[in-house]
């Protein structure tokens, strides 16, 4: 399997206009779905396309495909409805980023190194009075580099609406010949949420070591390259865990770095230094071994998986070698506690782990992509973990994802589920290079599972890129494909290179 494919590309923009804050009252008028963009109750899936023909990205929504199934209403908006011909769809995040009672959509755009937000409307998502925000728009750090890269959304100061973060990580890949002329450690910028959308008002820079932030900034780090937002340590405020893959070795290493991640308090004035903390597999009880292409932070997820009140931090290192295989993946959880995600009390999987589906082999990245819902309907959050470079027999990165499922302690491994594309009620077929699983999204009760690099059609006209909505514990599922949607062209598209 070919390590690029772990990677993708990031952005930019212009910012909004300044608004009041939302009140806490506001907030508590709406139910608030995810991803509820028409605010009908129903969660909706939004999924990037940044590579199609036209050069261009589209972003494609499906609205209550649980409930419409493959007759649910779709939706796609082409990157050049926003002067936008560039990568638009390389990361999406939702968050109800105003005041109002619809979700709304992030969507980054690399060739503009720009970030878009979409709101949410009646009739679902819309151009008009979209805000666009850049790397210039919060001063002190113009030359963060892969700006967009990765979007995660929070409400980080409990004002009653979500703020956007957005990652800059720098050079996320080698390509075997010359450096990149510049790259720090990596960034992330937090725009925050108001009454009117997001906005650069109040916007800060999170970097290593800098205003009380934990950790030390090095080339390469990639600090910014994946998110996840929860209350860890259980005081009100959402924090935020960043995930930094190329710690000590970095990116520009091809065997990658060994990583780490940051993890940051949330509180009356949003996101602080103060109690912040770095932990990588050399903290204390953390799983595993601080290794050279472990990757750890390189994917995240936060829900109480515990049942204790405090969100749990999930971390893969899909990079993870077992013995002499390289790239075989695992998966790390860190308990919530008084002072955050916490190495006390821990555990770790592998598909070499008893009872855990499968088997560790060279390349399956197992860890690349993580979710947590109650798929089981037992009431108890599930963890579910894909293997995109999973080999099914002879084909090769056809890709897979197993369950582990939620008890009063936590994810176990003892009754599991691994599905793949030629499992019982799973749309499509297990074919060679399907990457199955490289972008994983949760409903309330549902998965998504993308699939870049499946190919539907043939010849010049072929595009490539689906992704199935699975329910009944997995047993059932319903297939979104290129030609499925208005307004998408053939040829290269990627569609659910990014999923929301």
């Amino acid at each position: 399997m070919n390590k690029s494919r772990l990677l993708a590309v990031g952005l930019i923009a212009l910012p909004l206009a300044v608004l009041a804050p939302a009140t806490a009252a506001q907030a508590a008028a709406c139910a608030r779905v995810k991803s509820d963009f028409n605010g009908d109750g129903h969660a909706d899936v939004a999924a990037g396309a940044p590579d199609d023909a036209a050069g261009q990205g589209s972003v494609s929504i499906v609205y209550d495909p649980v409930g419409g199934g493959s007759g649910a209403t779709k939706q796609t908006i082409p990157g050049s409805a926003l002067a936008l011909d560039g990568s638009f769809g390389a990361a999406l995040t939702s968050g109800y980023f105003d005041a109002d009672c619809y979700a709304d959509l992030a969507v980054s755009a690399p060739g503009h190194r720009r970030v878009v937000v979409l709101r949410g409307s009646a009739g679902g998502l819309t151009i008009e009075g979209a805000g666009t925000f850049g790397v210039a728009d919060i001063p002190g750090a113009d030359r963060h580099s892969n700006f967009g890269y990765a979007l995660g959304a929070g409400d980080f100061n409990a004002d009653g609406v979500d703020d956007l973060a957005v990652g800059a990580p720098g050079p996320m890949f080698y390509d075997g010949d010359s450096e990149p002329a510049f790259s720090d450690g990596g960034a992330v910028g937090i725009f925050p949420g108001s009454a009117g959308g997001v906005t650069a008002t109040g916007g800060k820079w999170i970097m290593e070591g800098a205003a009380g932030m934990a950790g030390v900034a090095s080339e390469y780090d990639a600090l910014g390259a994946a998110f996840a937002a929860g209350d860890f340590n259980g005081d009100g405020f959402t924090d935020l865990a960043i995930g930094a893959p190329g710690e000590d070795g970095g990116y520009w290493n091809e065997s990658g770095g060994a990583g780490g991640l940051l993890a940051v308090r949330g509180g009356p004035g949003g996101l602080t230094g103060t109690g912040s903390a770095f932990l990588d597999q050399s903290s204390p009880g953390v799983p595993g071994t601080h290794e050279q292409g472990d990757e750890f932070g390189r994917s995240l997820a936060a829900g109480d998986v515990t049942g204790d009140g405090r969100a749990d931090l999930v971390v893969g290192s899909p990079g993870e070698s077992l013995g002499d295989l390289e790239w075989a993946g695992s998966i790390s959880i860190l308990p919530g506690s008084s002072g955050g995600p916490t190495g006390t009390g821990s555990s770790s999987f592998t598909q070499d782990t008893a009872d855990v589906p499968g088997t560790g082999e060279r390349y399956d990245t197992f860890g690349a992509g993580l979710a947590i819902a109650d798929l089981s309907g037992d009431g108890r959050p599930d963890l579910a973990v894909s293997s995109p470079g999973e080999d099914v027999g002879a084909t090769a990165d056809t890709g897979s994802v197993t369950v582990l499922y939620g008890t009063a302690r936590g994810p176990s491994a003892t009754g599991s589920r691994y599905v793949d594309q030629n499992s019982a009620g799973i749309p499509g077929t297990n074919e060679a290079g399907d990457d199955f699983g490289r972008t994983l999204t949760a409903l309330p009760a549902a998965l998504v599972v993308g699939a870049p690099g499946e190919q539907t059609g043939s010849g010049a006209t072929a595009a490539t890129g689906a992704f199935s909505v699975l329910t009944g514990n997995l047993s059932a599922g319903t297939f979104f494909g290129p030609s499925q949607f208005p307004q998408m062209g053939p040829g290269e598209s990627h569609l659910s290179a990014s999923l929301s």
